[in-house]
């Protein structure tokens, strides 16, 4: 897509947008997707909601202490640059390759999301018409068009398409991406534990504690 302010006869600005996404369990509520495009949400939002939170909770500034858990993603931007200016307010990568197993929007609906998305930008783009005053000129400008509208296709009608695509994931596939994470979770003892240092005792001391509590 095109940046708001690129010159003409660049070439197109092939920078990403991130949708924070969010739905609950039976998938009749899902919050409106936060887009992150550079390192403005880490430090006017996150930084912001952050501050406000220990004032609220009147924890002195000195004692302040936050991290911003995501997963690593190519499209983020670098750990190293999230920081805030005081260096209290920092950012945190997972582990490669559990974004899957612990995300319920990772299991299937990011996907679905990305493709109603594809489709809607390619019907806007590469669907062009003829029109009465290229027929009146017997020429067929379609081409031209079609290019015309790929280098038009700017950064805040990405935001409203994706918005508007958001709101028609059917509720099935949000219910189905939280069933997945569920029935992961149920917990057998007779499954065998593969935890490196994690003997019997130990297994043996969390389940004695877990009784206490209860």
């Amino acid at each position: 897509m095109r940046s708001e302010g690129s010159v003409a006869g660049r070439k197109i600005n092939k920078g990403t947008l991130s949708a924070m996404m969010c739905a609950n369990d039976d998938g009749i509520d899902r919050i409106t997707c936060a887009i992150v495009g550079d390192l403005s949400y880490f430090l006017d939002v996150f930084c912001k909601e952050v501050r406000d939170q220990v004032k609220k909770l009147k924890v002195r500034p000195s004692k302040v202490q936050a991290v911003l858990l995501r997963d690593n993603a190519p499209a983020h931007p670098k750990i190293d640059t999230l920081t805030s200016h005081d260096g209290k307010i920092t950012c945190m990568a997972l582990s490669p390759n559990t974004t899957s197993l612990i995300q319920p929007m990772d299991q299937g609906v990011i996907c679905a999301t990305k493709r109603l998305y594809k489709k809607m930008m390619l019907n806007k783009v590469l669907v062009v018409l003829p029109i009465e005053e290229d027929m009146e000129l017997s020429v067929d400008n379609r081409v031209k068009r079609t290019l015309e509208n790929l280098k038009n296709y700017s950064i805040k009608e990405a935001i409203y398409n994706w918005a508007k695509v958001w709101s028609e994931v059917k509720e099935l596939t949000l219910k189905n991406s939280w069933k997945k994470k569920l029935m992961s979770t149920v917990s057998n003892e007779d499954e065998e534990r593969n935890f490196e240092g994690f003997t019997d005792e130990i297994h043996e001391m969390f389940r004695n504690v877990g009784k206490n509590l209860g």
